[in-house]
C-alpha cells in the first residue's frame, strides 16, 4: 500500500502541497481569530453599555461578520502563499515575494475602498487591475504573485467599502501581515523547501514506480489472456517512471540537492542506466506476455528474473539472465546461428534484449553499491562538482515537469509558417500573429473579465464576482485554447457537484463555527490533493468552503448556490468564447511545435549515437541527448492529451496512431544508449553508418517540413536499407566488447536504427506523406 501511494504521488508533492495549504490556512484562520479577540479589530465597542435586545443582536451580527471577514482574509492570504511558494527558484526570492505580499494587497485595498461607492469606476478599475496583473507575468513569479495580491486587495476593498472606511485600513493591513507571517513560518518550519530532502522523496517515489512497473509486468505474464488489454497500462507505467527520472534530473541541477560524497553526473548516470534497463525489462516482458510463440519455459524465466530484480536479488537476476541468453542463442535444428541475433525473428531478439537489460541492471546496481560505499567513506563532495549542478535540460515548475507551459509560450511568441493568406485583421484575430504570452493573456483576460462584469451584473448585481472569478481562473495554469476551455468546463462541473455536497453539509453543520472550520479544511485538503487529477475536485472543495462561509455570515440559501452555478457557467462560457475568438492560441499549433521539438530531439540522438561510434562524441553526450528527447516527448504527450480536435483532421484514429509511433520511436532511440559498442568499428562500417545517418536526417527534415509549413511535395525516404547494408556488407566481423550496460553489437545498433526509421515512416504515413524505400525506389 505504501509503495502504491508513493508511486501515485512523485516526491509526495501533491500530499505536501495539500498539507501545507491546510496547515497554513488553518493556522492563519486561528491567528486571525485570536488577533480579533485580543485587539477587537473592526469590532463595534459598547464600552459596557446595555443595549436593547434588537440593537444588541445587530451589533453582535456585525461584529461576527467582521470576525469572519478577518478570518477569510487570513485564509485567502494563506492559500495564495501556499500555492505560490514553490514558484520561486531560490529561498531569497521567496522571502522577497512574501515580504511584498502585504504592501501590494494593502495598495489594492487603498484603491478599492474609496472607489466602492462609485460602482462603474470601481468595476472598470477591477478589470484594469486584472489585466495589468496578467501583463506582469513577464516579470516571473514576483510579477505573477504581485498581480494577484493587488487584485485580491482591490476585490476585498470593493466589497468592504460599504462597511468600513479608508481610516480602518490599518486593521486590515495588520491582519494581512499576520497571515503572511503565519504562512512564512509554516513554509520555513514544517515545509522548508530543502532540495536534498525533495530529492530523497523523489528517489523513494522512483523506486516505488520501478517496483510497480515490474509487478505489473509479472501480472501480465501470469494472465496471458488479458495481457493485450493490459498493455496500455504498462505503457502508462513506463511513462510515469520516466517522468520521475526527469524530475530527479531537474533537482540535480541544484548543487544543494547533491548528497555529500556524490556528484550530480554520477547520480544522473546511474539513474539513467537503471531507468533504461528497467524500462526495457518492462517493455520486453510485455512483449513476451502479449505475443504468441513464447513457450512456458521462457515465460517462467522472465517472471523469475523480474521478481529477482524487484526484490534486489542480483545473484538470482544474473542467473536468470544467463539462462535467458542461453535460451535465446540455442540453435534450432536446421538453423544456423549467426551471433547475438539469430534468423528466427523477433522472438529470440526479444529474449536476448531482455537478458541484456537484466545483466545491465545488475551491473549498474553493483556500481551503485560501490558508489554508496565510497560516499560513506569519504562524504566530502567531489571538488569538480562542489559548486555546480547537473546542467540537465529538464526545467521544473513548482517541483513538476512544466507540461505544455513552456512550449505554449514558445508557440505564442513564434510566427506560424502555416499562416493562411488573407487580410491582416483576420490573421490577427485568428491567432496567427506572434505575441508574447503575457500580452496575449492580458488582452484575453481584459475582454473576458470585462464581459463577465457586464453580463454578471445583469444576472446578479450583488454576486457578479462569481462570473468574474470563473473567467479569471480560466487563465491560471492553462496555456492553450483547449486547456482553457477544458478548465472552464471543469469549473462548471465542480460547481455542480460542490453545490450539492456543500448544500448538504451546510444543513448538517449549521452555525457551529469550529465544525465548519474542520469541514472547510478537509474540503480544501482533498481539493488540492486531487487537483492534478482534475481541476473539478478543487472547485468542489472551494464550493464547499464558500457554503460554510455563507452559513457563518447568515446568508446561506439553496438558491444562493444555484446562483453561484449560474454565474460560474456564465463566466466560464465567456472565457471559452474569448480564448477561441480573441488572439486564440490554437492547441493544434502548440501540438505541432511540440512534435517538431520531439523529432528534432530524436534526430539529435541519432546524430550523437553515430558520432559516439567513431569516438568524436562521448556516452555522456549521448545520455544528455536522450534526456532532451525524453523531456520533449513528455511535453508532446502533455500537449496531445489536451487536443480537442484531431491533430491531422483526417479521421479519429490518426492522432492515436501518430502518438503510438512516436512512443515507439522514443523507445528505439533510447535503446541506442544500451547498444552502442565500447570499441571503434572499422572505417567501412563507420562510413556506412554516417551515410545512412545523413539519409535519416534528410527524411526527418521531410517530416519537419510538413509540421512547420504543411509541405507535402517530398516523400519520406526510408534509410533502413542503408543501415542493414552497413552490417551485412561488412568485410570482416565486427568486434565488440561488453559495455557497462550489459554487452552490445553493431547489429543491434543497426536494428535499433532500422526500427526507429520504421516508426518515423509510420508517422509520415499518418501525416499523409508518401513513403518510399531505397531498395525499391525507382532511379
Amino acid at each position: 500500500m505504501l509503495t502504491r501511494f508513493r508511486a501515485s504521488d512523485p516526491g509526495l508533492n501533491r500530499l505536501r502541497g495539500a498539507l501545507q495549504a491546510v496547515a497554513t490556512i488553518g493556522a492563519a484562520m486561528a491567528a486571525e481569530w485570536a488577533f480579533v479577540g485580543i485587539t477587537h479589530a473592526l469590532q463595534i465597542q459598547t464600552h459596557g453599555a446595555t443595549l436593547p435586545a434588537t440593537q444588541a443582536a445587530l451589533v453582535a451580527a456585525e461584529n461576527h461578520a467582521m470576525l469572519i471577514i478577518g478570518v477569510m482574509l487570513g485564509a485567502v492570504v494563506g492559500m495564495i502563499s501556499a500555492f505560490t511558494g514553490g514558484m520561486y527558484p531560490t529561498v531569497r526570492q521567496q522571502l522577497v515575494g512574501y515580504a511584498l505580499m502585504p504592501p501590494l494587497m494593502v495598495a489594492g485595498l487603498a484603491v478599492g475602498l474609496p472607489l466602492s461607492s462609485h460602482r462603474p469606476i470601481a468595476l472598470t478599475v477591477l478589470v484594469v487591475i486584472l489585466a495589468a496583473g496578467a501583463y506582469c507575468r513577464r516579470f516571473g513569479p514576483l510579477g505573477f504573485v504581485g498581480g494577484q495580491m493587488v487584485f485580491m486587495g482591490n476585490f476585498f476593498g470593493f466589497f468592504l467599502g460599504g462597511q468600513i472606511g479608508i481610516g480602518d485600513i490599518g486593521w486590515l493591513a495588520a491582519e494581512i501581515t499576520l497571515a503572511t507571517a503565519v504562512a512564512l513560518l509554516a513554509q520555513f518550519t514544517l515545509f522548508y523547501p530543502g532540495r536534498r530532502s525533495a530529492l530523497r522523496r523523489l528517489q523513494r517515489s522512483y523506486d516505488a514506480r520501478r517496483r510497480d512497473l515490474l509487478d505489473y509486468a509479472v501480472r501480465m505474464l501470469d494472465d496471458p489472456a488479458r495481457a493485450p488489454e493490459m498493455a496500455p497500462q504498462l505503457d502508462r507505467r513506463l511513462l510515469l517512471l520516466n517522468e520521475t527520472a526527469l524530475m530527479i534530473d531537474g533537482h540535480l541541477n541544484h548543487p544543494a540537492a547533491i548528497p555529500p560524497g556524490w556528484s550530480a553526473e554520477l547520480l544522473h548516470q546511474i539513474l539513467f542506466d537503471v531507468e533504461l534497463s528497467v524500462s526495457n525489462m518492462g517493455r520486453f516482458a510485455g512483449a513476451v506476455a502479449t505475443r504468441p510463440g513464447f513457450d512456458p519455459e521462457a515465460r517462467g524465466l522472465v517472471r523469475e528474473a523480474l521478481l529477482a530484480v524487484r526484490d534486489g536479488d542480483l545473484a538470482g537476476a544474473d542467473r536468470a539472465a544467463e539462462r535467458l541468453t542461453a535460451l535465446a542463442l540455442a540453435p534450432v535444428p536446421g538453423e544456423r546461428a549467426t551471433g547475438p541475433i539469430l534468423d528466427d525473428g523477433a522472438r529470440r531478439i526479444v529474449l536476448h534484449r531482455l537478458s541484456l537489460s537484466i545483466a545491465g541492471h545488475c551491473a549498474v546496481q553493483h556500481q551503485l553499491e560501490q558508489a554508496r560505499l565510497a560516499a560513506e567513506s569519504s562524504p566530502s563532495t567531489p571538488a569538480g562538482d562542489a559548486a555546480e549542478g547537473l546542467g540537465s535540460p529538464v526545467v521544473l515548475m513548482a517541483g513538476w515537469l512544466p507540461g505544455s507551459a513552456m512550449v505554449s509560450a514558445e508557440a505564442s511568441s513564434l510566427p506560424d509558417a502555416r499562416t493562411p493568406a488573407g487580410p491582416r485583421w483576420r490573421q490577427v484575430l485568428g491567432g496567427h500573429v506572434p505575441l508574447a504570452p503575457n500580452v496575449r493573456v492580458t488582452v484575453q483576460m481584459a475582454v473576458a473579465v470585462g464581459a463577465s462584469v457586464l453580463l454578471g451584473e445583469i444576472l446578479s448585481g450583488r454576486r457578479f464576482y462569481w462570473a468574474v472569478i470563473a473567467a479569471f481562473v480560466t487563465f491560471m495554469g492553462a496555456n492553450s485554447a483547449a486547456e482553457q476551455v477544458r478548465k472552464g468546463a471543469n469549473r462548471v462541473l465542480g460547481t455542480v457537484v460542490g453545490a450539492v455536497v456543500g448544500g448538504l453539509l451546510a444543513h448538517l453543520v449549521g452555525p457551529h463555527g469550529w465544525i465548519a472550520i474542520l469541514v472547510i479544511l478537509a474540503a480544501i485538503f482533498f481539493g488540492i490533493y486531487l487537483m492534478r487529477i482534475s481541476y473539478a475536485f478543487m472547485v468542489i472543495g472551494i464550493t464547499v468552503m464558500v457554503s460554510q462561509l455563507y452559513v457563518q455570515l447568515d446568508e446561506f440559501t439553496d438558491s444562493l448556490l444555484l446562483l453561484r452555478l449560474e454565474e460560474t457557467a456564465l463566466g466560464a462560457a465567456i472565457a471559452a468564447v474569448t480564448v477561441l475568438c480573441v488572439f486564440p492560441l490554437r492547441t493544434g499549433r502548440v501540438a505541432r511545435l511540440s512534435g517538431q521539438r520531439f523529432l528534432e530531439a530524436v534526430d539529435e540522438v541519432v546524430v550523437t549515437a553515430v558520432a559516439v561510434l567513431d569516438g568524436s562524441m562521448t556516452q555522456a553526450e549521448l545520455r544528455a541527448a536522450v534526456r532532451r528527447m525524453d523531456d520533449a516527448y513528455q511535453t508532446f504527450r502533455a500537449v496531445a492529451a489536451n487536443l480537442s480536435v484531431n491533430l491531422f483532421d483526417r479521421g479519429g484514429s490518426q492522432t492515436e496512431r501518430f502518438m503510438t509511433a512516436a512512443s515507439a520511436a522514443r523507445h528505439y532511440a533510447r535503446n541506442l544508449m544500451m547498444d552502442i559498442p565500447t570499441v571503434d568499428a572499422s572505417p567501412v562500417v563507420l562510413e556506412g553508418f554516417e551515410e545512412a545517418r545523413r539519409r535519416f536526417s534528410e527524411s526527418v527534415e521531410v517530416l519537419l517540413g510538413w509540421i512547420e509549413r504543411g509541405e507535402r511535395d517530398r516523400a519520406y525516404v526510408r534509410s533502413a536499407a542503408l543501415f542493414d547494408r552497413t552490417v551485412t556488407d561488412c568485410p570482416s566481423p565486427v568486434t565488440t566488447a561488453p559495455a557497462p550496460s550489459g554487452g552490445s553489437s553493431h547489429e543491434l545498433v543497426a536494428r535499433d536504427l532500422e526500427l526507429l526509421d520504421g516508426a518515423l515512416a509510420t508517422m509520415a504515413g499518418v501525416m499523409g506523406l508518401d513513403v518510399e524505400a531505397l531498395d525499391t525506389r525507382a532511379a
